[in-house]
């Protein structure tokens, strides 16, 4: 609930030699994943929202599609 479009962020993967800095461009607006009927306040971890951050072209290109990243806010 507390990021917002334009926000930087960092990325951190195995190989990258040092974090690569991006913003967040979109957030979306529904929930991907529903936990069960019946769920407490502690399931609320369940709900996934996806968030894209896009990167400049130059460090883009440091970056696989499917690499597993660490994303710092």
């Amino acid at each position: 609930s507390t990021l917002k479009i334009g926000q930087p962020v960092k990325v951190t993967c195995d190989s990258c030699e040092k974090a690569i800095s991006a913003k967040i461009n979109y957030i979306s607006p529904v929930a991907e994943y529903t936990p069960q009927v019946f769920y407490t306040k502690d399931s609320r971890s369940k709900f996934v929202f996806r968030v894209e951050a896009k990167f400049s072209e130059q460090d883009a290109k440091y970056l696989l599609p499917g690499q597993p990243i660490d994303i710092r806010i």
